[in-house]
């Protein structure tokens, strides 16, 4: 019964903390970690894709840094209704 549960239990413990708000840092995130502010995702596409599924609106902060494929960003990004991306006067490149 327990190799039947482990998959679930990483699952939940991926999940995001907060359906709506995503936090995510292309230095100091990582692909699996929550979206937190202390625990961000390491791309903005990852970010979309676990908002996806979700009733918005959605936003989704920025830290700063560079946003792009050498990052491990992937583009193009999906249109999204009810998304806002926040950044700080600190982002480096968004290309």
């Amino acid at each position: 019964m327990l190799p039947r549960l482990a998959p679930l239990l990483v699952v939940l413990a991926a999940a995001p903390a907060s359906a709506d708000t995503l936090w995510v840092d292309p230095v100091h995130g990582l692909p699996w970690n929550p979206g937190t502010e202390a625990e961000p995702l390491s791309s903005v596409a990852l970010a979309l894709q676990g908002l996806a599924a979700a009733a918005g609106p959605h936003v989704v902060h920025l830290a700063q840094g560079d946003y792009s494929p050498a990052s491990g960003e992937s583009f193009p990004w999906p249109a999204m209704d009810d998304l806002t991306i926040r950044s700080g006067s600190n982002l480096q490149q968004l290309r």
